[in-house]
């Protein structure tokens, strides 16, 4: 399955900035000298239906089947944002790989407006803070999953994050992630390095046909891997993956 892949990719990314023309490591092996804390920022607003939905949180639980899960490795949070945010999960809810699963898969859509940008000031109040399990040792990073563009100001609270030591990540899927105001948009929330930080696909199908780009820009690590800035081969003029 293309989302699959994807969700593979993302989970080298996320620890090590694995390249395409190096051989082929489990993302789990690379993280396992990694403190890494990870929290999902989910869309649950209602322009996404429920079957997308639960392929948001297919994706999320593939990356989790290639991450080391425990205290001194890899922690996931996750918070579901629309209307209104909620933390589903703080990073130390769960130490393990199969409990962790179990909880992603009884998540509920929440449905309601696109508040963006509650979501990310909730990240930050919320998920990135000792009592909901933050390491101050470890390295910190959002993934922004999301379909659209926000109906609420973004800049200031993704900007607090990045001053706070946070990278962030952004994934759009669906058929509106190519608006110029979308993009625009997701530009001034991802980390400056948008190249390698922003990804946007139309379809589920286009993943899998970006994946080996996708890879070779993946270079911000969790272990103080020298960039490579490798460029893809496939780059439209906003220096974002093609879908065709």
């Amino acid at each position: 399955m293309d989302f699959y892949k994807v969700a593979f990719l993302l989970g080298a990314f996320i620890c090590t900035g694995l390249r395409a023309d190096q051989p082929h490591i489990a993302a789990g092996s690379l993280c396992e000298m990694s403190k890494v804390d990870i929290v999902m920022l989910v869309d649950g607003s209602e322009s996404i239906s429920n079957r997308e939905f639960h392929e948001m949180k297919a994706f999320i639980s593939q990356v989790v089947q290639n991450l080391p899960i425990g205290p001194n490795q890899v922690q996931i949070g996750l918070t579901q944002f629309s209307t209104y945010s909620k933390t589903e999960l703080d990073l130390n809810s769960h130490d393990n790989n199969q409990t962790l699963l179990q909880a992603i898969d009884a998540i509920q859509h929440m449905k309601g407006l696109t508040k963006t940008g509650r979501g990310l000031d909730h990240v930050l109040k919320h998920n990135f803070q000792p009592g909901a399990g933050m390491r101050p040792d470890s390295k910190k990073k959002v993934v922004l999953i999301t379909d659209g563009d926000s109906m609420d100001k973004t800049e200031i609270p993704a900007q607090n994050l990045k001053d706070s030591g946070i990278e962030i990540y952004v994934i759009g899927v669906g058929h509106h992630v190519h608006s110029q105001r979308a993009i625009n948009r997701w530009r001034t929330i991802a980390s400056e390095d948008t190249e390698n930080h922003l990804y946007l696909f139309s379809t589920y199908q286009s993943f899998y046909d970006a994946a080996i780009n996708i890879s070779r820009n993946l270079c911000h690590d969790a272990t103080n891997l020298e960039k490579q800035g490798l460029q893809a081969d496939q780059t439209n003029s906003t220096g974002f993956p093609n879908d065709d």
